[in-house]
């Protein structure tokens, strides 16, 4: 369960108060739901808190081309691990370009790098599961938006 909440307090904290409520709910089968890319999100609400609200809170925080990034980004790889070459191409912009990008969404919290997964000659970047899945969200409404103005 903390797992499929990538670490993140208010997930855990919101899972534990759903699992308080649904105490026939086993805990396997509640992980298996926070498993599930598409529902994920939906489980973590518990009363007046929830996880996607404040997740879009901080996406609204962002600039316009933040946001573009971090959607770019987050469709790299199924984890939300990237390296900075991944990072170039996928915003086709030149190495300092990317690296002022994604510098600017670890200054916003929104991208982190993992300690330890540093070499030689390449980071290993991560974009937050939840925030991740919130982002992919909100890069196929702007799709579906797009292709219904067409």
């Amino acid at each position: 369960i903390v797992r499929a909440c990538g670490g993140l307090p208010l997930a855990v904290e919101v899972s534990g108060m759903r699992l308080a409520v649904l105490r026939h709910l086993p805990l396997a089968e509640y992980a298996d739901r926070l498993d599930d890319p598409s529902a994920a999100l939906d489980e973590l609400v518990a009363g007046d808190v929830s996880v996607r609200h404040r997740i879009a809170s901080g996406w609204r925080d962002l600039a316009d081309g933040d946001r573009w990034v971090l959607g770019r980004l987050a469709g790299l790889t199924h984890d939300g691990c990237f390296t900075l070459d991944r990072a170039t191409v996928a915003l086709g912009c030149g190495e300092r370009a990317a690296i002022r990008a994604v510098e600017a969404l670890i200054d916003a919290g929104a991208v982190t790098s993992p300690a330890g997964e540093v070499t030689a000659h390449a980071a290993l970047y991560e974009v937050p599961r939840l925030l991740c899945l919130f982002a992919r969200e909100q890069e196929a409404a702007g799709e579906q938006e797009a292709a219904g103005e067409q």
